[in-house]
């Protein structure tokens, strides 16, 4: 569903900053803050962003967790996996395209994975059920993360063009905001988006683990 709102902007012919603020929401109510939610801008013309080149990008096991547990990349970046624990860790994804399964490491880099997809990407040690990143790719580069506040800024959109923002959160639930006439600094009313139920998380070779995992 797409939700029209108001939209104060600077006008001006200069490069379109959204800001805003996402109320991130379970069974009506908010929830606490320092819940990552990704922001991204859907179908802006590749004029706007032509030449940007590939960007490397991190993600490590360390203190028995994936730091950082919410990231987000533009298909054809790269995400390198390090190993930062004593522990054995794998590193796998059903979702990804193609296939990602590193062979289990225990100290140094894992592996790299560049993402020719877009869309969604849960990771997982088979290992130890608990940890869990989620990668979220997207098109182009107009997208952020929330702030610990909910706050959010994406920068330097082509000015004058009409867009549409997506909130997404790390379980799967999506919330669209169309945005007109994007100019200057452009403010986006409160972006509310309800938490989805979590999935059970997926075993390497078959099945799923007992319990639910936020």
């Amino acid at each position: 569903m797409i939700l029209s709102v108001m939209v104060a902007s600077l006008l001006s012919s200069s490069p379109c900053t959204l800001v805003g603020r996402v109320e991130l929401r379970r069974d009506g109510k908010t929830i606490e803050a320092g819940r990552q939610v990704a922001l991204y801008v859907e179908k802006v013309s590749p004029k706007g962003y032509q030449g940007k080149a590939p960007a490397l990008h991190s993600i490590l096991q360390t203190g028995m967790q994936f730091k950082p547990g919410v990231l987000v990349v533009q298909k054809g970046d790269t995400v390198v996996f390090t190993n930062e624990d004593k522990d054995e860790h794998s590193v796998f994804s059903k979702d990804a395209l193609p296939l990602l399964d590193f062979p289990k490491s225990r100290k140094g880099e894992t592996g790299r994975h560049t993402f020719e997809f877009t869309g969604a990407a849960r990771i997982q040690c088979d290992i130890h059920d608990w940890m869990r990143a989620d990668i979220l790719v997207v098109e182009n580069p107009f997208f952020t993360l929330t702030e610990s506040n909910g706050t959010f800024r994406i920068r330097d959109l082509p000015a004058g063009a009409d867009y549409t923002l997506v909130g997404w959160e790390p379980n799967g639930n999506e919330t669209r905001v169309a945005v007109k006439g994007c100019s200057g600094e452009t403010t986006v009313a409160v972006v509310v988006l309800d938490e989805g139920k979590p999935r059970k998380m997926r075993r390497k070779l078959g099945g799923v683990y007992p319990v639910y995992q936020n």
